[in-house]
């Protein structure tokens, strides 16, 4: 949480989508002298410099869990075509080593500050940051309910792609069209590791989601795909990803899309790895067929899974 977004560049965006919020002040920035000035009166300052064209999140990012000094890195969208990066701030489909930050974040320019040392800038560490295509009003926030797609949605026959196989889970449409999802986003993400393991292409996962949301009369909003598994994975889909769930590229991915009230959303899986390593976003587990030790919500039911949602606590801070 900060008490001042200041800004080296995009003040006018930001001004126009953010001005009339109460919750902070937004300022130009008129050199270090200011900056010093704010952090001398006890405030905490997002500061998005000039040092790359990222557009962040500044909607969650308020309501995400700070403590020291942090400069924030993103991920954003998969390369799929092969085309050349931009500056390596798009795209992360190279990334060979999990340990190695450097293959996975590009330097956002943006910087949360709550202190600052008598010679200079303070040192940063690194966190994951949710950016956007463009600014949205504060308005076009909205919910969302994230979604496992095998064993959720379709009934998981074990790396199954052929749509031939397509069976829905019992309540799974009713469960959608729920009046407290009625009105989310319907946002699927799916490890599809047999990708990685020439099981099946990638197209086919397509193909399958096309069919499988045709049996949902459309109502989820987008599909986003983690074809990536490294110990038993070939070709060139054998990496350490960060879109691999319980990693958060692909929930990163849907909010580059589209304009999600993270606090307010939840997401409903039936594995451990379901649970996101992102803050705000609660993970409510399905029971199914594989082990959920140590989950903190277990519901047996899409009744169940509805109960713990409407009972999940405000995660504002």
């Amino acid at each position: 949480m900060f008490d001042i977004v200041l800004c080296q560049r995009d003040f006018d965006e930001i001004n126009k989508c953010f001005g009339h919020c109460v919750k902070f002040e937004i300022h130009e920035f008129e050199g270090d002298s200011q900056l010093r000035r704010f952090l001398n009166d006890g405030k905490k300052v997002l500061l998005i410099t000039t040092k790359s064209s990222v557009k962040p999140d500044i909607f969650n990012l308020y309501y995400m869990p700070k403590t020291g000094n942090c400069e924030y890195y993103y991920l954003s969208k998969l390369n799929l075509n092969g085309d050349e990066l931009e500056a390596c701030e798009k795209y992360f489909p190279d990334v060979r080593d999990i340990s190695v930050c450097a293959d996975y974040y590009s330097a956002g320019g943006v910087f949360f500050i709550d202190r600052i040392d008598p010679v200079g800038m303070p040192d940063f560490s690194r966190e994951v940051m949710p950016i956007l295509n463009r600014y949205f009003n504060i308005g076009d926030y909205k919910e969302a309910l994230f979604l496992d797609r095998d064993g959720i949605l379709n009934v998981d026959h074990s790396y199954v792609h052929k749509t031939s196989e397509l069976e829905l889970v019992t309540g799974a449409y009713e469960f959608l069209l729920d009046d407290y999802n009625k009105k989310r986003l319907k946002l699927v993400l799916t490890n599809q590791s047999g990708v990685s393991k020439g099981m099946f292409e990638y197209t086919d996962v397509e193909k399958f989601n096309d069919a499988l949301n045709e049996s949902l009369h459309h109502l989820i909003d987008a599909f986003y795909i983690a074809p990536f598994e490294f110990t038993k994975g070939v070709g060139q889909y054998k990496y350490h990803s960060l879109l691999r769930k319980p990693h958060p590229g692909m929930l990163l991915e849907a909010c580059f899309d589209f304009a999600i009230d993270l606090k307010n959303s939840y997401m409903v899986g039936d594995k451990v790895s379901d649970q996101l390593n992102f803050p705000l976003l609660e993970t409510i587990h399905l029971k199914n067929r594989y082990p959920l030790d140590g989950v903190k919500y277990l519901a047996s039911s899409f009744s169940e899974v509805l109960k713990f949602a409407k009972s999940l606590p405000n995660k504002t801070n």
